[in-house]
Order: structure tokens, then sequence, then C-alpha cells
């Protein structure tokens, strides 16, 4: 089977739905973010300052990379999409499943967090662009497209439980 990947937004609740369905699943569970993290022995946010956005956006793709076929679950960093090699990854050699969530939500689940995720430093217009910029990549690329708003973490995985026995049988 090949590898799931978790796209969507930042606060869209990658890392925490991944952690769930990796229980579920007995699947490994790769945080793309913590792994550039570790491998630099540098915050996101220092390496943003130090090295630049599109240095971290490289590494994002080089660690995607690695894990395709390996049957696990990928949470990768919101930014992930806009490289157009990664999208292609994503969409043909991954289950990617979009985790949409709305603005408003995001803005909610993220209020106080400008201090660890160097992008959402900027004034909300400029947040809500960035959103507004992603959507349709996050489109591109989605094998699947589950909504989070209102929902429970443990909702969530369920659905894409659902989805991948749903997936599986289809074969």
């Amino acid at each position: 089977m090949k590898s799931i990947a978790l796209i969507g937004f930042m606060g869209s609740g990658k890392t925490t739905i991944g952690q769930i369905l990796g229980k579920e699943l007995t699947y490994p569970v790769i945080d793309v973010d913590e792994q550039i993290e570790k491998k630099t022995n540098m915050t996101i946010k220092k390496i943003f300052e130090t090295k630049g956005e599109n240095w971290f956006r490289e590494k994002e793709g080089e660690e995607l990379n690695k894990w395709v076929d390996q049957n696990v679950i990928v949470s990768t960093g919101g930014g992930i999409i806009t490289k157009e090699q990664n999208r292609n990854q994503l969409k043909e050699q991954f289950n990617t499943i979009w985790l949409r969530t709305s603005f408003e939500e995001i803005m909610k689940r993220l209020a106080g967090e400008q201090d660890t995720r160097p992008l959402w430093r900027k004034p909300v217009k400029e947040r809500r662009q960035l959103f507004l910029d992603r959507e349709s990549l996050y489109k591109q690329v989605a094998h699947y497209i589950i909504s989070t708003d209102g929902r429970s973490q443990d909702e969530i995985a369920q659905e894409i439980i659902n989805l991948l026995q749903l997936y599986k049988t289809e074969k």
C-alpha cells in the first residue's frame, strides 16, 4: 500500500490526527517538521530565520521522498504543497488526505502561536491570503478531503480509517 500523507494548512490537525491514525492502523508516523528539526538541531522558527523558507521547503521535499511506499503515515508541513515537485509526489505516490479547515477555525486554533509558527506572525490579511493561495494547491493533490471544523479528532481519524478501508476493497 502507498504511504498516507496528511496535508492541510497549519493548525488543521495533521500531527495529532497522524498520531491517532498511527495507533489505530499500527503504522509508524513521520512528522516532516519534526524530522527536519531533529536533523538540523533547530526549530522551524530558527530555520526560517537563518536559512530561509526556500531552504526549508527543499528539506521538506527531501524528507517526503524518503517515505514513498513505506507503509507509514506522513504528517506534512502546511506549505509542502508550494513546491511543484512535492505536489507531484503527493499526487502520484501517496494516499493524500487534505484535512480541510476553515480560516476562522484556524484562527481559533492558532491563537497565541505566533512565536512558534513563522508565517503566522504576519498580519491577519496576509495570513488569510496565504490560506486562500494554498487552498487550490491542497485540492490539486488530495485524493480525499476531510472537513475538520466542529469535529473531534477521533471522529476525523475514524472517517479516514473508513475511507482507507473502502480504498482497499476497491483495489
